[in-house]
């Protein structure tokens, strides 16, 4: 049903959120300009990374990337406060690694997918331009500064204690806990306003205030390899099918034992669901749930 609708906007779209999911769709769909753009997509926010010469640099990019969606060295989210439901607060939840948790860096259980990961990471950057040698050399600067991240991760366990990861904390108390990360670079990339982290929760706060043994400059070269890792890996999706294949032979195939790929109209089915729910929800009660079958449900 969804699919139909989005067929049908891409066809003919109207002005509103009709255009909006039917353009999405039908650009996704248009896999021969894909594979046409290649890595033009992303070579701003590569380019960029390289030109950094320092921490703060990339600091800002991570805001600046933060609202194309692609991740950095933590995750946010918004919901409801567990201390006072009546208001809605910033989470901050450890992130920035490759790999399912930290488990996959230290334990022998995951040492298969682990071996696997190194030479994902290089072929991935060997199709954004890398050469086989700036390749390799990138990727073993990745995995050498995610698995320094993934000793400051809490574990799955720790991560799912409700008490545990409630951590009101304000921002200038995450200022002094985290010197070597500039929030107001950071803020300011991302155009949030400070006054939105006035209050937030911290979960895991031993992560944020030993992320400066990790983010530091000392590790500038593995922090700028690592950006560009993660631009890579959050855009290939999107990119040409080079891109995709190889992603899903190590996301897919080897980490989740999948056989095979989505067809791509599931997938871009799931991509405007994902981003624009609520305007394929508008479409679709006008279709399949109109006034009468509300009626009847009541």
């Amino acid at each position: 049903a969804v699919k139909n609708i989005l067929e049908e906007a891409a066809a003919n779209p109207l002005p509103g959120v009709s255009q909006q999911i039917g353009d999405l769709y039908a650009s996704f769909l248009d896999e021969d300009r894909v594979n046409e753009l290649g890595t033009a997509p992303i070579a701003l926010e590569l380019k960029l990374i390289e030109s950094a010469t320092g921490v703060d640099d990339i600091t800002k990019l991570l805001g600046e990337f933060e609202r194309s969606g692609i991740g950095g060295l933590f995750g946010s989210y918004i919901d409801n406060d567990p201390g006072n439901p009546e208001r809605y607060l910033i989470n901050l939840t450890q992130g920035g690694l490759g790999l399912p948790d930290e488990a996959y860096y230290r334990d022998v259980k995951h040492a298969e997918i682990l071996d696997a990961y190194l030479p994902h990471v290089t072929q991935m950057f060997v199709l954004a331009g890398w050469s086989i040698e700036a390749a390799e050399q990138a990727a073993a600067l990745v995995l050498s500064f995610e698995t320094k991240l993934a000793g400051l991760h809490w574990s799955v366990v720790d991560s799912r204690d409700a008490e545990k990861t409630y951590n009101l904390t304000s921002l200038a108390d995450l200022r002094a806990k985290t010197p070597t990360f500039d929030w107001d670079l950071y803020l300011s990339g991302a155009h949030f306003p400070q006054e939105a982290f006035a209050e937030i929760s911290v979960m895991m706060p031993s992560f944020f205030e030993q992320l400066g043994n990790v983010y530091n400059a000392d590790h500038l070269a593995a922090i700028k390899a690592w950006a560009s890792w993660v631009v890579i890996r959050s855009a290939a999706p999107y990119l040409s099918q080079d891109f995709i294949n190889e992603r899903f032979n190590f996301y897919g195939r080897k980490l989740t034992g999948a056989p095979e790929n989505r067809a791509r109209w599931k997938r871009a089915v799931s991509l405007v669901e994902g981003t624009l729910g609520d305007a394929v929800g508008e479409i679709y009660v006008q279709k399949h749930f109109p006034p009468a079958a509300k009626e009847n449900m009541d």
